[in-house]
């Protein structure tokens, strides 16, 4: 079988220091100084000279020495050839079957005839089958690699500066958080990972990434006075104008992580700019399909991490580190790590409280039940023009594990959008002490603490008084 060789793809110097990349969520533009007319393996791609368009066309000889994507190629084209030959081998096998007389030879002579046209056409069978396994293969690896399965170049030459102008996703940016987890502390590692398969080896000075659009379309907002005039009493229909926002929103493009590629010959350096803007110099990136992934910062901040349950949503009890990020986070999934262990590698977090929750696992020995509690008394009595209904819910907590769990418990008792309707808080009661605090719009957190193999209730009840009039639904 053929066998692809990775190839370094070489780059002059001074075709390097004249090279720039510029990326954004809806299009990437690439200019460098060509050596010859070889494009790469693309489609959909404007080229211009000068600021001049210059067409690109398909030919079949890849010029490019050095480049994976015309080894590729290369074995490709091998491959379909002896394809070609295999089958035109069979069918003379079969040319030359057809036309044996076996009455020209004795019987042991046409039965070693026979022989060895069985095994010539077992070993063509067998070979076709194994080259068509193989050009799928190379097929499958093309279509990862470039857009295109053959090779793109210049209609004329260009002497100077060429620009390219790829579509979205020809080549792509993503952010990647790992945390590093230690006693008190969070080391956090961003990286941004780049991933290339506009069948076009880019190999550039500076590149720069952007989290935006490089084209919104902004329309300008005028001036316009409120007027206040005498009523007039006809009836006419509104017209409805709407005005564009002066604020555009970046198209930002989901990916999922990938593994990170072997390190290329060249020394790469990434520079945070700002928030979602990035410089990479000296950036080599073939046209892979697979990302590279650099480092852009590092820094640490103090963290709390703390077993969390929110009863009302949901019966899981998360893990929860909050921190106050040193730079903005731009992408809330995570790779989380404890040492050498890794605790999560989809962990999701969320800007909370004034600062950031990472909730990085689950804890499987906590068992939690919420359930309504009947109440002993009527559940309303009418005193004057008022109606008073009690309500609530006992939680009922179980740790099956031999540690010792201290959990933060988020809860919600009913909170009124209107004075008719008023809600209080008449108890929160647990089989130890409850240490509890209530907030706004009807948040309740709690704190207990639960031994190993211990079961813990908490009763929360309230009441809601209205009207006797009104209907009341909660």
């Amino acid at each position: 079988m053929h066998k692809i060789v990775p190839l370094i793809f070489a780059v002059g110097i001074s075709a390097a220091a004249a090279s720039s990349l510029r990326v954004y969520s809806d299009r990437a533009y690439y200019v460098y100084e060509p050596q010859n007319a070889f494009v790469g393996f693309t489609e959909r791609v404007e080229a211009k000279c000068k600021e001049r368009v210059v067409p690109l066309e398909r030919s079949v000889a890849c010029e490019a020495n050095g480049s994976e994507l015309c080894a590729l190629y290369e074995t490709l084209l091998s491959v379909e050839r002896e394809k070609s030959e295999t089958k035109k081998s069979e069918e003379m096998l079969e040319l030359f079957a057809s036309s044996f007389d076996p009455q020209q030879m004795d019987a042991s002579g046409w039965i070693d005839a026979a022989k060895r046209l069985a095994r010539e056409r077992t070993k063509l069978e067998l070979q076709a089958n194994a080259l068509e396994i193989e050009s799928e293969n190379l097929k499958r690896a093309f279509r990862k690699r470039a857009p295109a399965s053959t090779p793109s170049v210049l209609q004329t030459p260009c002497r100077g500066s060429l620009k390219l102008s790829f579509p979205q996703g020809y080549i792509r940016f993503d952010t990647e958080y790992v945390a590093h987890l230690k006693e008190g502390k969070i080391a956090v590692e961003q990286k941004i990972a780049i991933t290339n398969r506009s069948g076009v080896d880019i190999n550039a000075k500076e590149a720069n990434f952007y989290r935006r659009r490089s084209i919104q379309n902004i329309a300008p907002v005028r001036f316009r006075p409120w007027i206040v005039s005498e009523a007039r009493h006809y009836t006419a229909k509104k017209a409805v104008r709407t005005l564009a926002s002066p604020a555009m929103k970046a198209n930002v493009v989901e990916q999922e992580s990938v593994i990170l590629s072997d390190a290329p010959p060249v020394a790469m350096k990434a520079v945070y700019e700002d928030a979602r803007e990035y410089r990479v110099e000296n950036l080599h990136l073939p046209s892979t399909g697979e990302a590279i992934k650099i480092p852009i910062l590092k820094w640490e901040a103090p963290v709390v991490c703390q077993e969390e349950l929110f009863a009302y949503r949901n019966r899981t009890v998360f893990e929860v580190c909050r921190f106050k990020p040193a730079y903005q986070i731009e992408k809330h999934r995570w790779r989380v790590m404890q040492g050498e262990e890794l605790l999560n590698a989809n962990a999701r977090g969320a800007y909370e409280e004034g600062g950031y929750a990472l909730y990085t696992k689950i804890d499987p020995d906590i068992a939690v039940r919420r359930e309504r509690i009947v109440p002993k008394e009527r559940e309303s009595g009418i005193f004057g023009g008022t109606e008073r209904k009690k309500d609530g819910f006992v939680l009922t907590i179980v740790n099956k594990s031999d540690k010792k769990k201290t959990i933060r418990i988020t809860e919600r008792i009913p909170t009124s959008d209107t004075e008719k309707i008023s809600v209080k808080l008449r108890f929160v009661k647990g089989t130890k002490k409850i240490r509890y605090k209530e907030g706004k719009e009807g948040k309740l957190t709690m704190e207990i603490t639960l031994l190993p193999n211990e079961t813990q209730k908490i009763r929360v009840g309230f009441e809601i008084s209205y009207d006797k009039a009104l209907e009341v639904v909660y």
